[in-house]
């Protein structure tokens, strides 16, 4: 029984996958199914592994009946050679997994990453190798430049769009002697919350827009049900109280949306100094 024999019948006997074993073994399914077919030999440190997941010893793993015994001279025994390339000696180390990205193999004592990722609500994991790792984590961070400068030009330019008005109204009355300093003040402060107020929500480095859409899905309440006669009285009834209820639910839902805008405005004018200062120097903070 070869290598790979005694691996599939080890691990269909534990009715594991070959998938479930890769998992243990932090390994790819293909790397397994490449062990059992005998195309490549996995590494002393995975069958140690193996040994433990399937409760055998090492050397039972690695025993082979059909070997001749150590007092029975091996016939014809030829001496062993390092086989030599032009620029380096040939790398003879084992194939632990593939890379899923560029499909080359990851060889025993090379770094080999799992990347986890969802597909809208279903999640996902790709083996990945050093240099396309490498590769994710430098594009990840380009994406993630390229969005904080898109939102943070968007925030500037709403938030600024709806603040200034306030502001120059503010200096024109009080130049104008139509407002007094403490009327000047309210303006100014005005225009500052409502320019934090975009601003926070847009560039979405910080808590305002989780914490208003947490606050607005308050009223969204499932209403009662109408208990009803089946006649015209009833139908009549049943409509009429259905129209009363989608009124009623969006009044509620306005209401909570109301004073989630309210609060969220209040704490964007403290939250406002930090979302400018990752907005420029700190992007892994805004969210894709």
């Amino acid at each position: 029984m070869t290598l790979g024999e005694k691996i599939r019948n080890y691990r269909t006997k534990l009715n594991l996958t070959q998938k479930d074993l890769a998992d243990q073994l932090n390994v790819t399914s293909q790397a397994v199914s490449r062990w059992e077919q005998d195309i490549v030999e996995p590494s002393v440190d995975t069958l140690k592994r193996m040994s433990e997941i399937f409760k055998v010893s090492l050397d039972e793993i690695l025993s082979n009946p059909f070997a001749p015994k150590v007092s029975e001279p091996l016939p014809n025994p030829s001496p062993i050679t390092i086989q030599q390339a032009n620029q380096g000696s040939f790398d003879n180390r084992r194939t632990i997994g593939v890379c899923e990205q560029c499909n080359k193999p990851i060889l025993e004592g090379d770094p080999i990453h799992r990347h986890s990722f969802r597909t809208g609500r279903t999640p996902h994991s790709k083996v990945l190798c050093g240099p396309c790792e490498q590769k994710r984590i430098a594009n990840y961070n380009a994406e993630k430049l390229r969005v904080t400068k898109q939102k943070r030009f968007w925030g500037l330019f709403w938030g600024l769009l709806f603040s200034v008005p306030f502001a120059y109204f503010s200096f024109q009355g009080l130049f104008s002697g139509e407002l007094n300093m403490d009327s000047f003040w309210v303006g100014l402060g005005l225009a500052y919350l409502i320019f934090s107020m975009f601003f926070t929500y847009i560039m979405d480095n910080n808590f305002i827009r989780d914490f208003f859409w947490e606050i607005t899905s308050w009223g969204f309440v499932r209403l009662p049900g109408v208990i009803f006669s089946f006649d015209i009285d009833g139908l009549i009834f049943l409509i009429t109280a259905k129209i009363a209820l989608f009124f009623i639910g969006i009044g509620i839902s306005i209401f909570a949306g109301a004073i989630a805008l309210l609060i969220s405005i209040g704490l964007s004018g403290f939250v406002l100094p930090f979302a400018l200062f990752n907005a420029f120097t700190n992007p892994d903070k805004t969210q894709l």
